[in-house]
């Protein structure tokens, strides 16, 4: 019996080697997909080539936060803006600097407002006609024109703009100073400066306007004839922030600029713990001094416990409330709307003031 099934085997062994000669032996599915999975194993110490910036991490190329410092997603080495937060790398002029700090990128926005001013409280609000515009940190400066319109490209990102008195700039060009006398030959010297550079009818002006154009076709003086610049030495009439976002990507962005308005400061001092309707024995003083210097200006309560200033003059304020037997109120305000503006109008109080220690 034996000896029968030990002759079996050797005839289906046989049949198996004669089969794998002619037809080809099979594979095991196992034996086939051990070696690409070895490649992948930790175990191997075998890591995929990954690109710069990216690192190997269970079998796939990941971004190396370690190397990404606005976190953004994309590794510094890569990234075209790697100190801002954008992961859609938008290069909109293709000069491998990232849109969102591109100062310079000619596919921006563009910046435009109504320049105006109020120089009398009477006379009311005018057009602010000439002077400059410039935007910080790049630095480019623009004309505001006769009708008081400006308009300036500008990047994506946080902007500071600067609105420059034409009347500065001019003393400025000119190498006149506060305050130092002015001889004869300065003097005339201005009146030439003015003739040249401001009456387009003075003949003066005008020859001095086709001595530009000859020295433009020369090739020479170009800097003055098509660059704008601040003269130094003079400080903007007015600066205000505006950020601009990647939604206002060839859009345009409007900002109202108002050089020295006026405004006025009410509403009620009240004393600590105590209603609005019981009201001071005296008078409580509001003393304004301007943060720049000037003029310091002195109001009082009413019977009813309210004040009103006069007309302020935009800009930064010291407001100091007193009265004797409380504590001071010190406060730094800005005027920066036209009219009549409620002190701290969220409050039912718009100054409350508490009693001084007794000692």
């Amino acid at each position: 019996m034996r000896r029968r099934d030990c002759s079996f085997r050797w005839r289906r062994l046989a049949f198996l080697l004669i089969s794998c000669f002619i037809l080809g032996c099979p594979v095991n599915e196992r034996t086939e997909r051990m070696p690409s999975e070895t490649m992948i194993n930790d175990d191997t110490n075998t890591e995929l080539e990954c690109e710069e910036g990216y690192t190997e991490m269970g079998g796939e190329c990941v971004t190396n936060v370690g190397r990404d410092r606005d976190y953004d997603g994309v590794p510094d080495a890569v990234d075209n803006c790697p100190d801002a937060v954008n992961p859609d790398q938008q290069d909109c002029d293709v000069d491998g600097v990232g849109d969102v700090c591109d100062e310079d990128f000619p596919c921006g926005s563009v910046l435009v407002g109504e320049v105006t001013t109020v120089v009398d409280v009477q006379q009311g609000v005018i057009n602010f006609s000439g002077g400059l515009i410039r935007l910080l940190p790049s630095g480019q400066v623009t004309e505001i024109s006769q009708f008081g319109f400006y308009s300036t490209p500008i990047s994506i990102g946080a902007h500071t703009v600067q609105v420059f008195d034409p009347a500065d700039v001019l003393r400025a060009r000119l190498n006149l100073t506060d305050g130092e006398p002015e001889d004869e030959s300065l003097t005339e010297a201005e009146g030439e400066g003015q003739g040249s550079s401001l009456d387009s009818d003075d003949e003066t002006g005008t020859d001095a306007q086709d001595g530009d154009e000859s020295m433009n076709a020369d090739g020479q003086a170009t800097d003055e004839t098509t660059e704008l610049s601040v003269p130094s030495g003079i400080d903007p009439v007015l600066e205000r922030d505006v950020e601009i976002q990647l939604r206002d990507m060839n859009e345009t962005v409007r900002l109202n600029l108002l050089v020295g308005g006026y405004g006025r400061w009410a509403g009620a001092v009240c004393r600590e713990g105590v209603e609005r309707s019981e009201f001071f024995e005296s008078p409580v003083s509001i003393r304004v001094e301007p943060f720049a210097g000037g003029d310091v200006q002195t109001f009082y309560t009413d019977s009813r416990g309210f004040f009103e200033t006069e007309n302020l003059l935009f800009g930064d304020y010291y407001v100091d409330f007193s009265l004797d037997g409380y504590v001071p109120v010190y406060l730094m305000k800005r005027m920066d709307q036209l009219g009549f503006v409620v002190f701290n109008e969220d409050e039912p109080c718009h100054v409350v003031m508490s009693p001084a220690e007794t000692q």
